[in-house]
């Protein structure tokens, strides 16, 4: 058998085990066939051969950064990733080397999807992940650099936020008056709470002598799980209206869960939903919105009052800047106090 060339592997017979061995680079594979361990000592090369930098895909790219990124991700953030790359990503770009693949490629692509119908929204989430997946390229330096930065992403018009009439609002406290998840309907419009912060809080959270309740969990996977709150902002312990106290101080505090299902666990929110927001509107003749609306309406309240956003934001577990961009339309115009202050300030 002539010698192969560094780089090439080994296939050679083994007397002692009575196998054939397919060696390449410090890997092994053993079979009892010369024709199939051949095999697999190609199989073995290629490999190789395609985790060479100037070989590398997208679609392998997009693999590793995602093995790479899970350990820091939400479980929503995962199913999602992998959605965008297995859906889109993949089939249009996955088979593109990173070597070749140019700025222009990736810019046609996008408006091919928005000529075939696919939103900008969903264009603007496979940005997000390309754009992740080559800054860690880029740190791996199996590109020179991030080819996305180049790239203009489509812009996705932000929907205006719906909020509760104050009116509204008195009615469907009215009518969650004596039910058994009255303190959660409560903290949602007097605290803003996330729905799964909500359904997540054990009884150990509320602070009895200090007025508190701490965030400390959130639902996850559809509002089936339980895991840590959103991000770091969302972590947070609320000093709370007389409201809600009042309403916690009426709520059985001595299971696992504040607001448990009937057989005593963590109630999902699909369910939660279903059989008692959904419900709870009817009952107050109140148009169905979901129930994210009562943060807006809390945000939009404290904006109207005057609170300073940072406030806002660490209250409700949330970034200045998405306060910014989110409720920036319901912020009162005060240009002209603006204007004013000065006039005084300067005599």
């Amino acid at each position: 058998m002539s010698r192969r060339s560094a780089g090439e592997g080994s296939l050679y017979y083994r007397a002692d085990k009575g196998l054939w061995v397919a060696q390449h680079q410090g890997v092994y594979r053993y079979s009892k066939d010369e024709d199939k361990a051949r095999e697999k000592l190609d199989e073995l090369l290629s490999k190789a051969q395609a985790a060479k930098p100037n070989n590398i895909t997208v679609g392998t790219l997009l693999d590793q950064w995602l093995e790479f990124a899970i350990p820091s991700l939400k479980p929503a953030s995962i199913k999602r990733y992998k959605e965008i790359t297995r859906i889109y990503l993949k089939p249009a770009l996955g088979h593109c080397k990173l070597s070749s693949l140019g700025t222009y490629d990736v810019q046609r692509q996008y408006s091919k999807w928005l000529a075939s119908g696919i939103s900008p929204n969903t264009i603007y989430k496979c940005h997000t992940v390309l754009s992740g997946a080559f800054k860690r390229a880029a740190k791996w330096q199996l590109v020179g650099h991030n080819i996305i930065r180049d790239v203009d992403a489509p812009k996705v018009s932000q929907p205006e936020i719906e909020v509760f009439e104050p009116e509204e609002v008195q009615t469907i406290l009215s009518a969650a008056r004596g039910m058994r998840y009255e303190a959660a309907v409560v903290l949602a419009l007097s605290c803003g709470m996330r729905g799964g912060e909500i359904l997540s809080t054990q009884p150990q959270d509320y602070d009895r002598l200090a007025g508190t309740l701490a965030i400390r969990r959130t639902l996850v996977n559809n509002g089936t799980e339980i895991g840590t709150p959103k991000s770091k902002n969302s972590k947070r312990t609320l000093q709370l209206p007389r409201i809600a106290v009042e309403a916690l101080e009426m709520t059985d505090l001595s299971g696992k869960w504040l607001f448990p299902s009937r057989a005593g666990t963590n109630l999902f929110y699909h369910n939660w939903i279903r059989f008692h927001w959904r419900p709870l509107l009817e009952r107050a003749g109140v148009p169905y919105r979901n129930m994210h609306v009562c943060r807006h309406y809390v945000c939009s309240t404290l904006l109207a009052n005057g609170l300073p956003i940072p406030s806002i934001a660490k209250y409700i577990g949330d970034t200045e800047a998405t306060i910014l961009k989110t409720y920036n339309h319901l912020m009162p115009n005060q240009l002209d106090a603006v204007a004013s202050a000065m006039d005084e300030a300067l005599g």
